[in-house]
């Protein structure tokens, strides 16, 4: 049995060169991303860093103007890109579609980005179409993506994941769960599959915008999590100790249980391996 320990909510700051997400064409949409952005003034050159450790609310996670940050060295000489697809015309070479349905994803319908169509299905059930993953590098790395996604039905979901198996996976993404059980509406989950089933609570993290940058670090015997609102200043949500053997990075999503898609858009997918 793999065990699993998730350490004390922190949060931390991290700025990159990672250019600011492409909001939709909806002018309300508009006025609310923009008005989140302007939150957000820190700028700085690639994977350069400021840090700082604090005990904040989770409704505080994702509000700049509470933390007062210190510096961190992480910059070019510690991370190298791997793998990098801007979701420009064709998916780059490498990427494996699991149960792939073609008429739920498009890289046309929304120019410069992957929509994929959130519908029913679990990874550990078998039946999550189109999740959409490259095998995981050896080492220390992280992955990263940048998503637009407003789910209103129950279990809908987007996000990244990290696999071994249906049974044995690590998903962090923004889906909606009636706030009941811990859940809180909609928000930032972390969940984690442990022979098949969810491990509770769910770690739920309140966001109500709805663009948010999603980082996952893999190092030796952890994952981190981080998310950022406009791709530049980042905040440590959590990390846990865990000996999953990771074979497959990438993206996923589904657990819909209505019955009309909902689209999510995947502006990038990177991965980088930490030196």
């Amino acid at each position: 049995m793999k065990k699993y320990i998730i350490f004390p909510f922190i949060a931390i700051i991290i700025i990159s060169c990672q250019s600011a997400l492409t909001p939709p064409n909806d002018p309300e949409q508009v006025q609310q991303l923009s008005k989140a952005a302007t939150q957000l003034a820190l700028t700085g050159s690639a994977m350069q860093a400021i840090e700082q450790t604090a005990t904040q609310s989770a409704i505080e996670l994702l509000n700049p103007q509470t933390l007062t940050p210190t510096a961190i060295a992480i910059n070019n000489e510690t991370a190298a890109i791997l793998f990098r697809d801007e979701f420009d015309k064709l998916l780059e070479t490498g990427w494996q579609w699991t149960n792939e349905v073609p008429e739920n994803w498009s890289l046309t319908e929304n120019y410069g980005n992957l929509q994929i169509n959130v519908v029913g299905g679990y990874v550990n059930l078998q039946n999550a179409s189109n999740m959409l993953t490259v095998p995981a590098p050896q080492g220390d790395f992280y992955i990263e993506t940048a998503l637009l996604f407003d789910p209103d039905t129950d279990n809908q979901f987007a996000g990244l994941i990290m696999y071994e198996s249906d049974n044995e996976y690590v998903q962090t993404g923004v889906s909606y769960c009636s706030p009941i059980n811990g859940c809180i509406g909609k928000g930032l989950y972390i969940d984690i599959y442990q022979e098949g089933k969810l491990l509770l609570p769910r770690n739920a993290i309140d966001f109500t915008q709805n663009r948010l940058a999603l980082r996952m670090v893999h190092t030796a015997g952890k994952i981190t999590f981080y998310a950022s609102l406009d791709g530049k200043v980042w905040y440590r949500i959590s990390d846990f100790a865990t000996d999953i053997d990771i074979k497959q990075v990438g993206l996923i999503t589904g657990q819909s249980v209505g019955d009309l898609p909902m689209p999510a858009l995947f502006e990038y997918f990177e991965i980088g391996a930490l030196k």
